[in-house]
């Protein structure tokens, strides 16, 4: 059974808690007909850059099995499977008259080699007709990645919850598990978390094990 970080995942834009502006950013580019085909989600790591770029692959009705590839980007230290990935999926999708698109999410982009990097220039600016390519970093920061790179990608900053937010996670997942908690304890986690739903949510799984683990504890309304 998956943990409570991946049962708790976002399915849809609604889903999301926090990062209003991006999730608003994010559903005026679905919506519109022309789309910039190259993005950036940009922020710490925990804050939702995967989910988000799942998301954007499930909105756009992509077609399984072609629809959502993801690069570990510390993984790779040729471009040449990738870009041969990048242009046989656009040739197939041409070929087969596809009408979904295709997803190709690369994590962890600050540590594509810059050779990799320049190598995915020319596909960044122009890529196959229905392929988004999203890059997944830190920070749009020069150094570690191409500023030729940067300059062919919408960017769309994800930031760590603030504490009402994340308590407001927390409390939806104890909801979702059928398990009430104090709200003194989702405030001393959401603390610890520092804005982090991952961890936030990693952190309520121990608790809600360490009360089921006490059958008594179970029935009593701690709210």
């Amino acid at each position: 059974m998956p943990g409570l970080a991946e049962r708790m995942r976002p399915q849809t834009l609604e889903d999301v808690i926090g990062n209003t502006d991006t999730v608003e950013s994010l559903r005026a580019w679905l919506q519109a007909e022309e789309k910039h085909q190259t993005l950036l989600f940009w922020g710490p790591i925990g804050c939702g850059k995967t989910t988000l770029a799942q998301i954007v692959a499930r909105e756009l009705g992509t077609v399984p099995p072609l629809s959502f590839t993801e690069y570990d980007a510390s993984h790779y230290q040729s471009s040449r499977v990738i870009l041969d990935d990048i242009g046989k999926l656009g040739l197939s999708l041409f070929s087969r008259g596809r009408l979904g698109y295709s997803v190709r999410f690369f994590d962890e982009a600050h540590h594509l080699p810059p050779s990799i990097q320049a190598a995915l220039l020319k596909k960044a600016e122009n890529p196959p007709k229905k392929v988004i390519l999203i890059f997944a970093a830190l920070d749009p920061d020069p150094k570690s990645i191409l500023p030729a790179l940067l300059s062919r990608c919408r960017k769309f900053p994800v930031a760590p919850l603030n504490r009402t937010k994340t308590t407001l996670l927390l409390r939806r997942a104890c909801e979702a598990e059928g398990m009430n908690i104090q709200e003194s304890e989702l405030q001393r986690i959401a603390k610890d978390a520092a804005g982090f739903p991952r961890d936030a949510l990693i952190q309520l799984e121990e608790h809600l094990d360490l009360i089921r683990a006490k059958p008594s504890m179970r029935k009593r309304d701690t709210r």
